[in-house]
Parts: C-alpha cells; structure tokens; sequence
C-alpha cells in the first residue's frame, strides 16, 4: 500500500453462546475435503464493495468490466449465509479511496 489508502475492518461476531454448531465440521471441496473447527475459524470477504462490482462504482466508471465481480456476488451470499448458520465469524476487508481519486496512485 502506498500509505494514501484508507483499510478497515469489519467483523461480525456471534457470541460463542449464539454459535448453532460446536467443533469441527467437514467441508466438502476441491480439490480436497477441509475439516474446520467453527470455534477458531472466520470467513474474510475481501473487497466486495459497490465501487468494485455496481454499475457506476468506480470500476465501472474506469472502463473495467465487472461482469465476473457480479457473478461472485451470489455464491458469496450463500457461503456467507451457510457460515453465519453455523456460527462462523465473517470479516469484512474494506478498501477506500477520497470520492474523487485523488489518492489513487
């Protein structure tokens, strides 16, 4: 990073006690099966804002074809959905920029 960049982070927490699943739990995957445990693990979404995958966002508006961010869009809400279930953490990785770019190097 250039230093002009803004990054937060986001995460919504489930309270240990609100978790629906306890331990481990298998993940069916490819091109191998994962064993998770809920209790240590989180799912870290990285940079899925409007400016990247919105018609007007500033992708679009540099001329980026952001056809394949839209088509993530859908299989990302249902792993976010299916980890929130079983009481998974979800983070939030967020990138900004000042509205004009100006501190877009």
């Amino acid at each position: 990073m250039s230093g002009s960049e803004n990054t937060t982070v986001e995460s919504v927490r489930v309270p240990q006690e609100e978790k629906n699943i306890h331990g481990d739990i298998p993940i069916a995957a490819k091109p191998d099966s994962a064993i998770i445990n809920v209790s240590t693990t989180a799912v870290i979404v990285v940079e899925m804002e409007n400016d990247f995958g919105e018609k007007g966002g500033m992708f679009d508006r540099a001329g980026i074809d952001i056809a394949g961010i839209q088509d993530i869009v859908n299989p990302i809400q249902k792993v976010l959905d299916a980890a929130r279930r079983a009481g998974i953490d979800v983070i939030y990785l967020k990138l900004g920029y000042l509205p004009d770019l100006s501190d877009l190097r």
